[in-house]
Order: C-alpha cells, then sequence, then structure tokens
C-alpha cells in the first residue's frame, strides 16, 4: 500500500507565488521519499504515483476551495485523501494525534517531520476522510404546503353539496 504525507513547507496557497511542500512517500510500511517539491511537481508527482491514501493535516493546504472539485476529479478512483488531525470542524494539533498513536513527535516539528507523522497516521487509518461527494442522501419529510394563496378558493365554491341523508 502507498501513502503519501504531504504538510506545507513554505508560502500559501492563496499567496501569487506556489508554495513549497515536504513530500514522504510510504511503500509497504518502508519510507520510500522524502522530497521537498513545489506546488506544480507535487500534484505531478501525486498523478504520477497514485497513492492509495494521501495524508495531510489540512486539506486546505492543498488547493484552494474554488479548486476543491478540480483536485478531487483529477484524482485517481483508489487515491483517498486523509485530514489526519480530524474533521474541519473540530481539529487538533498533529503533535497531539500522533502521540496518542505513538509517533514521537514535537510541537516545534520540522515540515519533513510532519509530513512523515501525516505518512505514518493515514497508514494506520486515522483521520478524516476528505470526499467531494459523501455516500448519504437525506430525506426530508415535512408537512404539505398549499401551492396557492390563503383564503378560500372560488373553484370550491362552485361544487355542489352532496345531498343529505337522513
Amino acid at each position: 500500500m502507498r501513502v503519501l504525507g504531504i504538510d506545507i513547507l513554505s508560502g500559501s496557497i492563496n499567496s501569487k507565488s506556489r508554495p513549497r511542500y515536504s513530500a514522504v512517500l510510504f511503500e509497504d510500511g518502508e519510507i520510500v521519499l522524502r522530497e521537498e517539491l513545489g506546488y506544480r511537481k507535487l500534484l505531478n508527482f501525486i498523478f504520477m504515483v497514485r497513492p492509495d491514501f494521501i495524508g495531510v493535516d489540512n486539506i486546505f493546504e492543498l488547493f484552494t476551495k474554488k479548486r476543491v472539485r478540480d483536485f478531487f476529479f483529477r484524482l485517481s478512483d483508489k487515491t483517498k485523501v486523509l485530514q489526519v488531525n480530524g474533521a474541519p470542524e473540530r481539529q487538533e494539533p498533529l503533535h497531539v494525534v500522533a502521540r496518542r498513536h505513538g509517533i514521537p513527535i514535537t510541537s516545534r516539528a520540522s515540515s519533513m517531520e510532519e509530513a512523515e507523522a501525516c505518512a505514518r497516521l493515514a497508514n494506520m487509518g486515522v483521520g478524516y476522510l476528505a470526499a467531494l461527494f459523501e455516500d448519504r442522501t437525506e430525506i426530508l419529510v415535512r408537512r404539505a404546503r398549499p401551492l396557492t394563496r390563503g383564503g378560500p378558493r372560488p373553484e370550491l365554491s362552485l361544487l355542489p353539496f352532496p345531498p343529505m341523508v337522513a
């Protein structure tokens, strides 16, 4: 199984200059590659290697909110993106999650160490699966609302009264 851990090294995805990333590739539990890559080279590397999992501590380090769809559509079907420090609304610091799972890392770790921790956590299956679409459908049942305006409807007043049976 191939797992790629990624952490942002410098810059920001929202700045005019592209950021640089630290990337660590695990294959069958062994570190195969440690590299610092620019944004374009990282994307090309992801699409070339086709990892089973990509572990990141914040998915928005990889793309802007406008580019989410483009990124996920370009991934292979087998590649899953894991945000290893929890769901976006309740994140924990990476070093806390890593220590909880037996990975020694400090709060002042380098970007390469954090990328390795992301890869190790993703290899363990730790994290929140980031997906473009969910496999869940919500069905809302609500009371019926009339489509006409309120008040008496004129077409009802034209109907004859049913005969009364005594």
